[in-house]
């Protein structure tokens, strides 16, 4: 949401989407814990698309989406939606077979100190940039 939030310009249903993401996920993977992982991902895409398309449409009626009615809701849901399930369902499916053919190395290892490290400091850029980007030009 940082991410979103830092980038130009800014689109607040970006972040209602992504926290809308975030509570779905947890609803299939965390709450319910489905055992099949391609379909908890791909109940996951379809609520989060539903949610967001409904939210921003009658609750924040944000105009783009109000102009564009009832359809402008089934598509997102429906075409969009399933481009995005078949794509999580695949993702998901092949993240967790590396994950079984590659585990993880122990704590100490070299490779998660360097990933936090590396992912620690592209934050700290894109904040920078982000907030530079803001600062208007003389």
């Amino acid at each position: 949401m940082l991410y979103k939030f830092l980038n130009a310009p800014f689109f607040a249903c970006h972040l209602l989407g992504i926290l809308l993401m975030g509570m779905c996920y947890d609803g299939f993977f965390n709450i319910l814990r489905m055992r099949a992982a391609w379909l908890a991902a791909i109940l996951t895409t379809y609520a989060n698309n539903a949610a967001f398309a409904l939210l921003i449409t009658y609750v924040a009626r944000y105009e783009h989406w109000v102009q564009g009615g009832f359809g402008r809701i089934i598509e997102h849901i429906a075409i969009t939606g399933s481009l995005a399930a078949a794509a999580c369902a695949v993702f998901v499916s092949a993240s967790l077979r590396l994950r079984a053919a590659f585990p993880a190395p122990g704590r100490g290892s070299l490779i998660p100190r360097t990933a936090t490290r590396l992912t620690a400091g592209l934050w700290v850029i894109g904040i920078v940039l982000g907030f530079l980007h803001l600062v208007p030009r003389l």
